[in-house]
């Protein structure tokens, strides 16, 4: 195929950004086609062919990582993305990724029964969207995650009055 082409023409090159781009666009590819494990090897290389400046195309690698593998697990694969994203979307200053980072740590959480943990995630979330015009898509999510968690926890009132916020932004998204 064409992907296996520029795969081959670019890992023999210094070009280390061409090598990210296919890299990546080879584990798009692969992804699509449901197979992770090779997936996943591409999302790696291309991690590894970015220089260590390159923090905001660094965090969304790591973003379309966790889209790859089970975020649903408490291992160290999953973590270690997590954790890894979350720093370079810091690094990168870019506040849309943090908070995207907070939502998938809390589906890891929430996932993995460590609710109240899942809530603070979310509540980061929500906080350091609190003063942007946009991120309504992350906002409804916080927000009717925070319902799901609440409504676990068998305290209802909390649950509808998040439920009721989450609503105000499904037009939006």
């Amino acid at each position: 195929t064409l992907i296996k082409v520029a795969i081959d023409y670019y890992s023999k090159t210094d070009d280390l950004a061409m090598k990210a781009k296919v890299f990546t666009y080879a584990a798009l590819v692969y992804q699509s086609m449901r197979d992770k494990e090779t997936a996943v090897e591409y999302f790696n290389k291309a991690l590894e062919a970015i220089p260590e400046d390159s923090v905001g195309l660094k965090a969304n690698i790591y973003s379309y990582l966790l889209n790859a593998i089970n975020i649903d697990k408490a291992d160290n694969e999953t973590i270690n993305a997590l954790n890894k994203f979350k720093d370079y979307a810091w690094k990168a200053d870019n506040i849309y990724l943090v908070a995207e980072a907070c939502v998938q740590q809390g589906l890891n959480n929430l996932y993995n029964n460590s609710i109240e943990d899942a809530i603070k995630c979310y509540k980061e979330s929500l906080s350091l969207l609190e003063n942007e015009e946009w991120g309504d898509g992350l906002r409804f999510a916080s927000l009717n995650k925070l319902a799901h968690c609440y409504a676990l926890k068998n305290d209802n009132e909390i649950a509808l009055n998040y439920a009721k916020e989450a609503d105000k932004y499904v037009s939006s998204i």
